[in-house]
């Protein structure tokens, strides 16, 4: 062992005098198979306890084996990067959370102006075009930038999408100012495009964010998937301050719905402050140094140089060796299966069916039983139940990565809900009766939420732990089109089922 000259331990393979028996061994570890590196084999000569190289330097730790090795990792002080995911999580369900929570506004602007008690063609079609177009584009964007991964830098892809999700919000609210009675038709299809561009865009984000996240421990998958429910938490607050707030009036709906596409505008550009942010912290490049896949052949020859040999082969570099997509897809199906089932499950019924549900009490008149009840028995019970599902299974980690035949079984018992929910007093309804009143509706929304939230990060969370370092990002990623598949089938579904009420 010697000493460089900022003091870091370096230990030289070629100052002892098995100088030959070093190198031998380094041209041992460099003849593994290929199929070894494939499956992920770690490249480790036995009594090999300690990396080769400690130093301060984030990039002479990143060329080293066990250079992702939790035990050399800086400090999280404060748990700001844990906070900072999370918001950064959040920032990936607002194009989502604001538009799905945004009822009221969206029920007035195509109410039938000479009928308010009638509804109309639009009101009827707009939760489940909602779904279907959200799910459509993030499934398409998704896939693109599962392609992307491979090419362009997941801070790229990020920062890309963030700007168009500001864009469409900012057009959004422009329109919310807008007396939109003379145009419904023009106004539901330039709606319906701004959720086109607004989900295309975020999943792109979402894309680089679970591609990144999968080079992270897992504590940080916790903290994005935490983060989501928590951005529907911040919209269903941010429509319950509009709703008590206004009178009723015509300007009054539109002046809360201008603060409140607003307020997403504001929480957005924090998110990206926050990914700036996120990616400057110490933790944030040990883990995050070698995403890329690129080695720079000039920092490591510096190196060779600095250790004092002419022969790269005195110290062993790990090489990026690509994982085939084959056996990606071969150690991930079964958990993205499971994965797509939850989501798949959760769509069918939410928003279509659950927003659609009415108090059976409303006829008191009460506040909470008219104007508030889906604001609070609907998004904030499926945003909270959400968010406690997700941070349930952070804790337990239950079941295990392992155990993904009993992950399958309890997303297909999910199933069970769908029915249920339909025979609640979801609005307008021909065909089916209503069995069950308020409380059993909270009931089997809590249920819902919580295990979409708990099922649903257990996918994430497992998936790109389940292959090597070097197919992390796309792992992440693809699980992340897992997702997306599973919303956009479910919002299908979601399509045909409500006719059958």
């Amino acid at each position: 062992m010697e000493e460089d000259m900022d003091g870091s331990l370096i230990h030289l393979p070629g100052t002892d005098n098995n100088h030959n028996n070093n190198n031998n061994n380094v041209n041992d570890r460099r003849s593994h198979s290929t199929e070894d590196a494939f499956l992920g084999t770690p490249h480790i000569q036995e009594g090999d306890e300690e990396p080769l190289i400690v130093s301060d330097d984030p990039y002479v730790q990143d060329i080293v084996p066990h250079s992702k090795d939790p035990r050399y990792a800086p400090r999280d002080r404060w748990n700001m990067a844990f906070l900072l995911m999370v918001l950064i999580g959040m920032g990936t369900s607002y194009p989502w959370a604001f538009f799905v929570t945004a009822t009221d506004y969206f029920q007035y602007s195509f109410r039938n102006v000479s009928q308010p008690d009638a509804s109309t063609r639009y009101q009827s079609l707009f939760e489940t075009s909602l779904a279907i177009v959200s799910t459509t584009c993030g499934f398409i964007g998704l896939a693109l930038s599962t392609v992307l991964s491979r090419c362009v830098a997941f801070r790229y892809r990020v920062y890309c999408g963030y700007v168009v999700i500001v864009v469409v919000f900012t057009v959004t609210t422009a329109l919310a100012t807008r007396d939109t009675d003379a145009w419904q038709g023009g106004f539901f299809v330039v709606t319906m495009g701004s959720v086109f561009l607004i989900n295309l865009a975020n999943s792109i984000v979402c894309g680089g964010i679970f591609g990144m996240q999968g080079c992270l421990p897992t504590q940080f998958t916790t903290a994005m998937m935490i983060g989501q429910p928590l951005a529907g938490v911040v919209a269903v607050l941010a429509e319950v301050l509009s709703i008590l707030s206004g009178d009723g009036s015509p300007s009054a709906v539109r002046n809360e719905a201008t603060g409140y596409f607003g307020s997403a505008i504001a929480a957005t550009i924090l998110c990206v402050f926050a990914f700036t942010y996120f990616q400057r912290l110490p933790l944030a490049k040990y883990y995050l140094g070698s995403v890329s896949g690129k080695t720079d052949v000039g920092r490591i020859e510096n190196l060779d140089r600095s250790l004092g040999s002419s022969d790269s082969a005195s110290y062993p570099i790990v090489q990026k060796v690509p994982f085939p997509t084959k056996l990606v897809l071969r150690r991930t199906w079964k958990t993205g299966l499971a994965l797509i089932l939850n989501f798949f499950v959760t769509m069918a019924v939410y928003p279509a069916i659950a927003a659609a549900v009415r108090s059976v009490n409303a006829s008191n008149g009460s506040i909470f039983t008219n104007e508030l009840f889906l604001p609070l028995t609907c998004f904030l019970i499926m945003n909270v139940g959400d968010f406690i599902g997700r941070w349930t299974f952070g804790f337990l980690l239950y079941p295990r990565a392992e155990q993904d035949i009993l992950t399958l079984v309890l997303s297909i018992m999910r199933f069970a809900l769908i029915p249920l929910l339909m025979l609640c007093n979801a609005q307008p309804r021909k065909l089916l009766p209503v069995f069950f009143g308020d409380v059993i509706y909270v009931l089997l929304i809590t249920i819902l939420a919580f295990t979409n939230g708990y099922l649903g990060n257990l996918g994430i969370m497992y998936g790109p732990k389940l292959v090597p370092v070097t197919a992390a990002e796309t792992t992440g990623t693809l699980m992340g089109l897992y997702l997306n598949a599973g919303l956009w089938l479910g919002s299908i579904l979601s399509f045909a089922l409500v006719y059958f009420l």
